[in-house]
Order: C-alpha cells, then structure tokens, then sequence
C-alpha cells in the first residue's frame, strides 16, 4: 500500500510540474522584435507609422519597435493572435517608453487591446492606455538614455481558443525639432498557474516524503555460528 501510494504521489508531481512547464510557456512570437523583414517585425501584422529600431534603446535583445519614427503622425498599430484556452488566466508583460531628445512635454500614449478570436471582431478583454511623460534628455530630471522604459503587466481571461493582442500608438502630436518616439520592447504572454496546481505539487511532495520509511543498517557484528557438539 505505501509503495501504491508514493508511486501515485510521484506520478502527480510529475504531471503538476509538466502543466506548470505548460503553462509558463511564452506564446507571443518575435515578441522583442529580433527579426525584422523591411523594417517591419516579423510575427506581428503592422500598419501605419512604425518601424524596428537598433539605435534608440532597448531593454531585452538588440531591437525594440518604435512607433512614428522619423517625424509622422503618431498611427502605428501592431496586432498578433495566439493559441489560449477558454476560461483561463493570462499575463501579458511589456516594456513601454518614450523616446526623445529634445521635446520634454510631448507623452508617449499606447492602446492596449486583446479581443477574443482572431482580428478584432470578437469582444474585448483587455483594454489599458498606458502613457510616458519622460523628460528628455538634457531636461530636468531626465536620464542619459535616449529612452526610457517601464514595465507594465496585465491580466486577462481568454474566452475562446484564439485571442488578438494590439498595441496602437495615441502619442501627442509631435512638434518641430522631432526626436519624439513611443517605444515598446519584450512583449510577453503566458497561462498564471492555478493556486490549485501549486497546492498538488506540495501535498504529493509532502505524501511522498511522509510515507517513505527510514532505512538503517546495521554495523553490530553477526553472532557467532554455534556448531553443534558431537558424541565422543
């Protein structure tokens, strides 16, 4: 029964700690904008004024995506759709900044969207505008680096088995002299882990220990064989 019982808590353990290994899985491709054809990331469906930038600051790889590069209106949208599962939890993880280098009161504004299904027909199941007021550099309280990032995380529960990420750029108007950017890099999803999930792995852990039995050998001599005495 015990030997039963400690095969039964290793085999959850081992399927807890492959649905965990599951379910951090990233699932956004390209999602630091290595790999670029044209300009334009790989992966990803790009529309209006953006392009990869390798010169303007980064925070995972070489790249980043900087969106009204080059003095244009600030309309760039960038939108990719990944595999989920219904009713369950997902984070998505960002790197957002602003580039500038000489137009300290312009903010950096990003739409943040992730409808069921694929395109954008499907409801809504995120919706976050996340904003960079950064001075620039050389201006009072800014930093050396061209731009500077923040992380920023969101929850969301999928409806469906396909869901659309979109990133659109809502930035001011840029006024002369340029050197005005919205800037995003490491863009991450994947599955939180059940509490439930992490509460097996510790019970099958704690059964498993709990029903093993400690081992001892012994380091006393043997007794002496008594040989039987014969008639003389």
């Amino acid at each position: 029964m015990t030997r039963l019982l400690c095969c039964f808590a290793a085999l959850i353990i081992i399927e807890s700690s492959v649905s965990l290994k599951t379910a951090s899985a990233e699932l956004i491709l390209n999602g630091s904008f290595e790999n670029a054809t044209g300009g334009l990331p790989d992966n990803w469906t790009a529309t209006g004024n953006l392009a990869v930038s390798s010169s303007q600051g980064e925070t995972d790889g070489t790249n980043a995506l900087a969106f009204s590069i080059g003095n244009v209106p600030s309309n760039g949208a960038i939108s990719q759709s990944f595999a989920t599962i219904a009713d369950t939890s997902y984070r998505l993880s960002f790197d957002f900044g602003k580039y500038s280098i000489n137009q300290p009161n312009e903010v950096a504004r990003l739409q943040v969207d992730v409808f069921d299904g694929t395109g954008f027909g499907g409801s809504q199941i995120l919706n976050q505008l996340v904003s960079d007021a950064t001075p620039s550099t050389g201006e009072p309280n800014s930093t050396d680096s061209p731009s500077v990032y923040s992380p920023f995380q969101f929850d969301f529960t999928a409806s469906g088995t396909t869901s659309t990420l979109r990133f659109s750029d809502f930035s001011d108007a840029q006024s002369g002299g340029g050197g005005f950017d919205a800037m995003l890099d490491h863009v991450r999803v994947a599955a939180v882990p059940e509490p439930s999930s992490l509460a097996l792995v510790g019970l099958s852990v704690f059964v498993f220990l709990g029903r093993r039995k400690p081992q001892f050998t012994s380091t006393l001599p043997s007794a002496p064989v008594q040989k039987p005495l014969l008639d003389a």
